[in-house]
């Protein structure tokens, strides 16, 4: 199991966002940016970031994606 969080809730666009997560014998990390959000809006609640997602494992094996992701309804 990972811990950690990304937080970016309230963020405005092109706010960078980060986050660590950490379980077993692997850490991994992303940053990114958030590319469009509606918070504020009235009955609309949305995040939506894009990134790189990287790990690496107690040996010292790395890997690294491009990642998008979002939030909310």
């Amino acid at each position: 199991m990972f811990t950690g969080a990304l937080r970016a809730w309230g963020a405005s666009c092109g706010m960078p966002v980060n986050a660590r997560f950490a379980g077993g014998p692997y850490v991994a990390w992303c940053a990114g940016f958030v590319t469009r959000t509606c918070d504020g809006k009235e009955g609309c609640e949305c995040v939506e970031f894009r990134g790189r997602l990287s790990g690496v494992r107690e040996d010292g094996a790395r890997t690294a994606r491009p990642v998008t992701g979002g939030c909310g309804c």
